[in-house]
């Protein structure tokens, strides 16, 4: 064999060998625990946590809690407005069902016509002064308070009547003296009586007023308004069944007396008795279908009631009768949130904002929990 080929061979072999060594050493060795990563590095960014779930909007409970305090005045402002409506004390006359339902234009042809037919006819004239001072017209109703007490000075309505208008001009301590004169000249006159109860509510001292609506039941016990005048007062001192009483007892007398129905549904609101009230509002409703205030108390309370459609429908309504009842327009924009409508509610509070800022800033504040 030639030396290149056996130089070759040997190499070979030697080859082999070493490949055969690694391989064993390899099979033998103790099995070596895996590589570790390298630690996060200190200048890492952590990783961001996880968004929280969106706030839930606020439930009927909690926005008409709110809404309460908001509507609140608007029910002050109602029975203040009954307090200062002019007494007509005395059997209704033709003429006064229309003033009293505000239809005025109706109520004066009525009274005049009784006139042409009798000039001497205290009741429609006297009825024709409380038209005109329902109305605002102070010295047209003064000036037929003044011809019904030239027929006969002992007409006691009309002294009433005149004593109402001196208080309306903030004499209160003029009317008071001219009603307590006509008691003093008559103590059995019930007239005379609830002058003096109605000027006592005025000057906001309401024990007394219901004492003395209380004294003219007992000289004559038949005059829804006495009643409704007696519940009012007593509502104002903390006695809601007795007042609700009351107004029962003006309804059997006058079952058409919508302000009855009316103070009563809020009676019965005040004592958290929402489905009771809405009834007391559908009728006041049914007796005096133009009676804003009553649309808007019935929406609330369906709204209160989670009656979303009722409460729209009658939120609308009130809104034709006052196209700018702000009160009418917050509760219908408080309707089209609970019902996930906020593009029509928005429209709700720029029309708001229009008259009313500060009520559409609150507003504002109730959209926001719902986007």
């Amino acid at each position: 064999m030639k030396p290149k080929h056996l130089i070759m061979m040997m190499a070979g072999a030697c080859l082999v060998t070493v490949i055969i060594l690694v391989m064993f050493k390899g099979s033998a060795s103790t099995p070596q625990p895996p590589v570790e990563s390298a630690p996060v590095a200190a200048t890492q960014t952590p990783a961001e946590p996880a968004p929280a779930a969106p706030k839930a909007p606020p439930t009927v409970n909690e926005i008409l809690t709110g809404m309460d305090a908001f509507y609140e005045k608007t029910i002050l402002a109602y029975q203040d407005s009954v307090n200062a409506t002019p007494p007509y004390q005395g059997e209704p006359f033709i003429g006064h069902v229309h003033a009293r339902n505000q239809q005025y234009v109706d109520a004066i042809v009525a009274c005049q016509r009784a006139l042409q037919t009798d000039s001497n006819d205290l009741n429609a004239r006297y009825t024709l002064g409380w038209t005109y001072a329902v109305m605002g017209e102070d010295a047209k109703a003064i000036e037929a308070c003044v011809e019904c007490l030239k027929l006969d000075p002992t007409y006691t309505r009309a002294t009433i009547l005149k004593a109402w208008m001196a208080a309306r001009a903030g004499q209160l301590d003029e009317a008071m003296d001219l009603c307590k004169k006509a008691a003093a000249a008559d103590p059995k006159d019930p007239t005379a009586a609830f002058g003096v109860g109605r000027v006592y509510s005025l000057q906001g001292k309401f024990a007394e007023a219901v004492e003395a609506f209380q004294k003219v039941i007992t000289l004559k016990d038949d005059l829804p308004e006495v009643y409704l005048h007696l519940g009012l007062n007593l509502q104002r001192t903390d006695q809601p069944v007795e007042a609700r009483k009351a107004y029962t007892k003006a309804l059997a007398l006058d079952r058409f007396y919508s302000d009855a129905y009316f103070l009563r549904g809020l009676s019965l609101d005040k004592s958290g008795q929402f489905a009771e009230a809405a009834k007391e509002y559908d009728l006041a409703i049914r007796f005096h279908s133009s009676f804003a205030q009553a649309h808007l108390m019935l929406a609330a309370d369906y709204l209160r009631l989670e009656n979303f459609h009722g409460a729209e429908l009658y939120f609308k309504s009130a809104l034709k009768i006052h196209p700018d009842y702000r009160e009418a327009n917050y509760g219908l924009a408080l309707t089209y949130l609970l019902t996930d409508r906020i593009e029509l509610a928005l429209e709700r509070r720029n029309v708001l904002n229009i008259k009313d800022p500060e009520a559409a800033e609150k507003l504002d504040a109730v959209i926001q929990q719902f986007q």
